[in-house]
Parts: C-alpha cells; structure tokens; sequence
C-alpha cells in the first residue's frame, strides 16, 4: 500500500521537488528506487505489479493464513480425535448401510422404472469425478509424506546445485552449510533456516547491485596489480 501511494503521489506536479528536498536524492535516485513521472499508460502498468502484490497478500491473509495454520497446527492432531473420527465414520456407515437396506426394500414392493439416458450419464460422471477426486487425494498424500521425508536432503541438493552453476563466494556460504548439516542430521533444521536467512540476503544484495545509480567500477578491484 506504501508502494501504491508513494508512487501515485509523486505523480503530482510540485510533489518531485518534495521529495528531493526531503530526502536529498537526485533524480536519478529516485528514479532507482521506483519513484519517476509516468504518462497515463506507463503508471497503470508501473502501479499493476504492486497493486496484484497487495491483492495476494490480502486474499492470502483473510482466507488462507487462518485455515492452513489451523491444519498444520500439530497439537490439534490428537489420538483421541482420530477415535472420535473413526467412530462417527463407522457410526455414519452402519447408518448409510441401514438406508440402503430400507430402499432395497421399497423398492422392491414399488414398480421398477427404466432410468432416462441422462440419468446414466451423469451417474456414470459422478462416479468418474469420485475415483479421479479419490486418486488424485492419495497422489496428494504420497508426494506431502514424501517431501516430508526428503525435505532436507532436497533442499540440499538444489542449494549445491545452485551453487555449482553460479560459483561465487557468497554461494560458498551455502555449500559449507549442507556440507556440515548432511553427515549429521540434527542440524538440518538449523541449516535450513541459516540458508533461508542467508539466500534473503543475496537477492537483496543481488537486487541493489541491478540499480543505476550503483557504479560496478566502484566495487571491483584487480588483485594481480
């Protein structure tokens, strides 16, 4: 939201010069951070990005966040609730069973009708999209407790991988890590977030060396001379 205003404002006539006078960058500088004048189709595009960023997170925030944290929440896994769902599982199936024992039997004293073609149609639909929805959930659940079995051993692989393809000494930091976390398995979880932490600094970094007004000449240096 900060983005969208800022850059929205500054498309205001006087409001340039604010803002080199309170922040003392040129405009060049401020151009490098992703405040510049735009014609009108260039600031619906520029402000698109943004705007699509704010709309994820708020759809994520107000309708995923909640849900997906109540499920992945491990102390509301529980024995006893499995007993309580096994239960009412077996209590509503014994119930379905007794249904459809009473309809058998109704039917049977009721005059036999010949189903529409329709009918079979969609039944046979039905009974498609249940195997296929019953499939795809077992997938599902093979490729999560897969994943949760090689999580780390997966992680380290793309991180070397990365590494390999790019080498750089910043890199370097990621293969020391999985080198000393692979041979001893409790300190997976330490490497993982020490990488995570680690790549978030390298895109950032990454990112500030993309601007204009950074000069490469002023971070290179010859070590022959």
């Amino acid at each position: 939201m900060l983005v969208l205003i800022s850059i929205y404002t500054y498309q205001f006539e006087d409001f340039p010069g604010y803002w080199r006078n309170f922040t003392g960058f040129t405009e060049e500088q401020l151009a490098a951070v992703g405040l510049e004048t735009f014609a009108l189709s260039e600031l619906f595009s520029s402000i698109l990005i943004p705007g699509f960023f704010l709309l994820a997170c708020i759809l994520q925030l107000h309708y995923f966040h909640k849900p997906f944290m109540r499920i992945t929440d491990m102390e509301h896994i529980t024995p006893i609730h499995k007993k309580k769902s096994v239960e009412r599982t077996e209590q509503t199936d014994f119930e379905e069973e007794e249904l459809v024992t009473n309809m058998e039997e109704e039917s049977e004293d009721e005059v036999e009708l010949t189903p529409s073609k329709w009918g079979l149609v969609m039944d046979r639909i039905l009974v498609l999209s249940r195997r296929f929805s019953d499939n795809l959930t077992k997938v599902q659940v093979f490729i999560w407790r897969l994943l949760e079995l090689h999580i780390f051993k997966t992680v380290a692989f793309f991180s070397v991988w990365v590494s390999l393809e790019e080498p750089s000494v910043m890199n370097l930091v990621l293969v020391v890590l999985w080198s000393l976390a692979m041979p001893f398995s409790r300190f997976g979880p330490m490497a993982s977030c020490l990488s995570t932490a680690w790549v978030c600094v390298i895109i950032m970094c990454k990112m500030l060396y993309q601007l204009s007004v950074v000069n490469p000449a002023e971070y290179s240096s010859n070590c022959s001379l």
